[in-house]
């Protein structure tokens, strides 16, 4: 029970009737500034919004994975950790803008 929204540079990209696409972030971003958003990847997306996050949700996984996407170095100069859910092989972390 939640709206879904991608951002894509495929002007055809076509997705079921409940998802809301987006062809530019900023739009998308300012369209529903009144709501809280949050940001499930990939790569491009997570450089793109970091800046304008207030949290981070974040799971740490504690294995090596081959993969294309990672979510950008986490700056602790920047971000507080506030909790730290452990678990075996990851954690959960939830980060705040300090």
């Amino acid at each position: 029970n939640r709206l879904n929204i991608v951002i894509t540079k495929d002007a055809d990209y076509k997705a079921p009737a409940e998802v809301v696409i987006y062809n530019d972030l900023h739009k998308a971003i300012e369209e529903y500034k009144d709501k809280d958003l949050f940001v499930i990847g990939g790569g491009q997306i997570y450089n793109q919004t970091l800046d304008k996050a207030d949290v981070l949700y974040i799971t740490h996984i504690e294995q090596e994975i081959d993969g294309d996407a990672f979510f950008p170095k986490i700056d602790l100069s920047t971000w507080n950790k506030i909790e730290d859910e452990k678990h075996e092989g990851f954690s959960f972390a939830v980060y705040k803008r300090r």
